[in-house]
């Protein structure tokens, strides 16, 4: 899940977006409901839950990648 979030950033990573909600969704061949449960999830655990909802999916990529989680 994550993974799908990050792989915008492959490619162009200085102007890259994270992948929406429905683009996880497609990729992964799962519900969007499904997509928004692992997310929430993933805020939790990196502690980004009151963050505002327009910063928290960049700076779980950037905490990701940053930290070495994955690899693109």
């Amino acid at each position: 899940m994550v993974f799908a979030l990050c792989k915008p950033y492959k490619d162009n990573p200085k102007f890259a977006n994270p992948a929406s909600n429905q683009q996880i969704a497609d990729q992964l061949g799962i519900g969007v409901e499904t997509v928004k449960r692992h997310l929430q999830a993933a805020f939790a655990i990196f502690g980004l839950g009151d963050l505002p909802q327009n910063q928290k999916r960049a700076t779980l990529v950037r905490r990701v990648l940053d930290g070495g989680l994955i690899e693109l």
